[in-house]
């Protein structure tokens, strides 16, 4: 039995997707991102990529790398993503977080400050090839979808999802409003559940 993560997110984030309205859903997951088009209970279209969690934590593991010379590893990388990763432009309280790995000069242990403008120029990029998949399944959506989605605007799922500033990122770049889903690390798992009770 098997189902679309952005189905299973979406019911569990709480959208009617078994109505004829139409939703659009980003689903920001470990390993890949997916993007959807739901509607009467079925994805109209679809478009997938392989930058997620994962691959922003190898970013930061790269940038720590190659502009401090210090090698850390993917548990610290998440720990950076989790405490001050953002996509906010205005930061008034920067913070910072203390980052510890093995020097690439000496091969002794040093430590750094991570600061938050840091990790937000890190992930943009990314957050834009995100944006550019979105656009594309936007100009497939059928039109009578699309006036749906401008009325609904965009749900945003997915552990990714709890960095900051991605509403208003997204917003920005697409033009629609975007709705953080309220529980998006376990709202694939909800969906689930109601998915199984009315196969």
């Amino acid at each position: 039995f098997i189902e679309e993560e952005v189905k299973a997110g979406a019911i569990g984030a709480g959208l009617d997707i078994f109505s004829s309205k139409g939703s659009l859903v980003i689903d920001i997951g470990g390993g890949s991102t997916d993007v959807g088009v739901l509607s009467l209970g079925d994805i109209v279209v679809s478009e997938s990529i392989r930058i997620a969690g994962n691959y922003f934590d190898n970013e930061i593991m790269n940038y720590v790398q190659y502009q401090h010379g210090l090698l850390i590893g993917p548990y610290t990388a998440k720990r950076v993503k989790e405490e001050i990763a953002t996509l906010s432009e205005n930061l008034p309280d920067e913070k910072y977080t203390l980052v510890n790995g093995r020097d690439l000069l000496s091969g002794l242990p040093r430590q750094i400050e991570l600061r938050q403008s840091e990790v937000r120029e890190v992930l943009k990029p990314a957050f834009m090839t995100i944006s550019n998949v979105v656009l594309k399944v936007l100009q497939q959506t059928p039109p009578e979808l699309s006036s749906d989605i401008i009325e609904g605007g965009i749900l945003v799922n997915g552990g990714s999802a709890l960095i900051g500033g991605v509403g208003e990122f997204f917003q920005k770049q697409i033009g629609l409003n975007v709705n953080v889903s309220k529980d998006p690390l376990t709202a694939i798992v909800e969906g689930t559940k109601v998915l199984l009770k009315n196969r």
